[in-house]
């Protein structure tokens, strides 16, 4: 792994895991709130980014063979591309987007 790649997976997954505990307040807002359908939302959300860290530690281990690092870097950077908006929201249903 170079030193680049390195930085980039220490920075995703410090960021991933911030991500996480904004999504752990949330889901604890919603329930208190009574509201759950955005609870369950950001419990799917969280074990998704989960699920994520958890790949991008095994690439950091030193362990992970080439290709796991490279899909590693490739799913975090789709991740930070294409989910930001999605992942960092846990509204009520009434405020979801209906532009399916």
């Amino acid at each position: 792994m170079t030193p680049e790649e390195n930085e980039i997976l220490k920075q995703a997954e410090t960021d991933l895991f911030e991500q996480c505990q904004n999504l752990y307040s949330r889901s604890n807002s919603a329930m208190d709130e009574g509201a759950t359908y955005a609870f369950v939302l950001c419990k799917a959300k969280i074990s998704f980014l989960t699920s994520l860290i958890t790949d991008v530690r095994y690439a950091l281990s030193g362990h992970a063979p080439r290709v796991v690092v490279e899909s590693v870097l490739l799913a975090v950077q789709h991740v930070e591309e294409n989910f930001q908006p999605f992942l960092g929201t846990c509204e009520d249903c009434s405020d979801e987007s209906t532009d399916a």
